[in-house]
This record gives C-alpha cells, structure tokens and sequence, in this order.
C-alpha cells in the first residue's frame, strides 16, 4: 500500500512539472509564427507571363489578366504562383459605359473596407467557414485591381450558358444569405455606414438604364414571340362593355372551362382560333356569341402573350428600377452582391465528388 502511495505521488510530481514546463514566452511564439508566415511566403519572382484571364464574351466591365510567376519561396523551395490584374476597360472600349457606373470605386471601397470589416468580423466569432471572396493584394484608384487567383485554390467557373443544379442552387443562396446576416451584425454595430455605401449602380443612371434594359428586353420578347410555345400565351374571353368574362392558358382549357360553366360557343370558331397568327403581342381574333339558357352577350376572344408583358416593361424599366430600388428604412438593410450572376461565382469541389462544397 505504501508503494503505491508512492508511485501515486510520483506520478503527481511529474505532471506538476509538466505544466510548469508549457508556460512559454510570447515572444517566442511570435518568432516562431513570423519564421513560418516567411518561409511560405514569396521572396523573389524570377519569371513572370501575363494572360487573358477569361474568355470572350465573359467580362464585360474590365479588363482582366492572369500573371503567372516562377517564384522563391522564403524557404528557398521553387514554387509557381499566380495573381489577377483587374484594368478598366482601354479608351475606345466601352470604357466611358463602364465609368458611368462607377463600378471600380464602388469594388475598391467594398474589398478595401466593407469586406475587412466581414472578415474580422468572422475572426471575431471564429467562423471556421470559408471566407465568399477573394483577397485584394492591392488597389490603384480607381483603374486597377489586383486580387488572389481563386484558381490556385482549385476554384473554378459554370460555362456562362450552363444552369446551376439544384446543389450549386442551394450553396449559393446559402452562401449570399452569410454575407447579408453578417453585414446586418455590422451595420446593426455601426462598421458600416449606409451613408457611404453606393445604391444599386444600376439604378443610379435612369435614362442610361432605359435604353441599356430596353434593348435586352426587346431583344428577349422578339424571340418569345419567335420562338415560345403557346403555353406562354393567355387566352381571355371578354364582354364588349369591359366586363372580363374568364381566362385560361390553352384553348384545350377554353373548352373545358366552356362544358363546366354551361357555355354554348361556336365550335367553329373555337377549333379555328389556335391557327390565327398574329404578328402582334395582343390581338382581338374574332366576336363570338355565348348563350347560356336563353340570355345572350357578344364576347371578344383575345389573346395575350408573357412576351407582350415583357415589351411593356422595356418602355420605363430603368423608372421601375429606380423606384424598386428606393431605400426602406422600415426593413431590414443588408449589404447586397449587386451582381450576382453565374460568371461572377466560383465553385470549389471535393476530391471525390463533384457536389460543391465552397463558393467565392
């Protein structure tokens, strides 16, 4: 028994020593970390090659290149590094387009101040989620940008003309849902002042978004009209004094509607109807008369198309924008992408799965 009292307080004895051996210095931790942050980072470039980083067609706002280097780290290992140059657009090429939305201010404030607050905020809480951008290596106002290679991170694009699945969906969503949550917090605490921070840039300059919009969205009820099914289109019929009588998608629908309702139409005019074209949205095809016991009205069968709503709104789009976009004090204020389109968002993969598991 006495032995193993004291073996008990050996044991005991050590562990106390332990302890009192763990208690370092800081300044020796401080040492240690700089060597480290030193030997991983890069001491000389011996090469460097510039690219186009993107392809035809898949940036409009800048000009952007890729610089790959031929490097020394601090430890003396040989490593390949890469880097992204962000330039405004050179004159002649849309660059006046591109400076009335004075996009590079607006992209330089946000990386040199709204996303440091996000990030120290995410320090702050230590969220061990992957940050939604990139690093901002560098900035010259307002021109020039240089940011990390999210491609070094093994990043990468979905084809412009590719949809997202359900996964990519949902990933994304979540993802600009953190950045608004965490952009609440700063503005609730007072790092972000509303004040400073631009509207929506395309709200900004109406009779530039009239004709910018307009043009797209003409383009887009051309080929509706073109090429659509006729699913896309709405058939109402309608009393000559305004009174709407009903609607439905599909002349299949019409009869139906017509059987349940206690209807007598024109089967002629019925079965004719589908094969009358018209090149116009909205056309009137033809009066009809509808008895019902023996009242009787005189009906319009008209048809409308989603493309006629689209035409409409090409008239004043940059107006509703505008008034869309007007500030609500009475709701909550987030910090918004502004731009968040499939060419403006990188997915990151696992090893053996093609699922996403991180965005940028």
């Amino acid at each position: 028994m006495a032995s193993k009292r004291r073996n008990m307080f050996h044991k005991n004895k050590t562990q106390e020593t332990t302890e009192e051996e763990m208690e370092v210095d800081p300044g020796w931790l401080e040492v240690v970390l700089n060597r480290a942050e030193r030997e991983r980072g890069v001491r000389r470039v011996v090469a460097a090659a510039c690219e186009d980083a993107v392809g035809q067609g898949d940036n409009f706002g800048s000009a952007m290149y890729r610089i790959k280097m031929d490097t020394v780290l601090g430890s003396g290992q040989p490593a390949t590094r890469s880097l992204l140059v962000k330039n405004l657009p050179p004159p002649g090429r849309h660059r006046d387009f591109i400076e009335q939305f004075n996009a590079f201010p607006t992209e330089i404030t946000t990386y040199s101040w709204v996303l440091s607050e996000l990030e120290k905020l995410m320090i702050e809480k230590c969220d061990t989620n992957e940050k939604l951008w990139s690093d901002c290596l560098w900035y010259r106002p307002y021109d020039q940008i240089v940011l990390s290679d999210l491609k070094e991170l093994g990043y990468r694009n979905i084809h412009r003309a590719d949809r997202m699945d359900i996964e990519h969906a949902l990933l994304t969503v979540n993802s600009l849902g953190r950045l608004h949550g965490m952009s609440a917090v700063l503005l609730h605490r007072g790092k972000l002042d509303v004040t400073r921070l631009s509207p929506y840039s395309m709200a900004r300059n109406q009779p530039l978004m009239n004709r910018l919009l307009a043009v797209g969205l003409e383009t887009l009820a051309a080929v509706m009209r073109q090429s659509w099914g006729s699913q896309w289109y709405l058939i109402s019929i309608e009393q000559r004094n305004g009174c709407s009588g009903f609607t439905c998608t599909s002349f299949k629908e019409l009869i139906i509607m017509r059987s349940a309702k206690g209807f007598i139409m024109s089967k002629f005019l019925i079965d004719a109807a589908p094969y009358h074209r018209s090149p116009l949205a909205s056309d009137k095809m033809g009066a009809l008369r509808v008895s019902r016991g023996h009242a009787k009205a005189t009906y319009f069968l008209l048809r409308s198309s989603a493309a006629e709503k689209v035409s409409r709104l090409a008239e004043n789009a940059g107006e509703v924008l505008q008034r869309l976009n007007a500030e609500e004090t009475d709701k909550l204020v987030v910090f918004n992408h502004g731009d968040c389109w499939i060419n403006n968002i990188m997915f990151r993969y696992g090893a053996w799965t093609c699922s996403p598991i991180g965005l940028r």
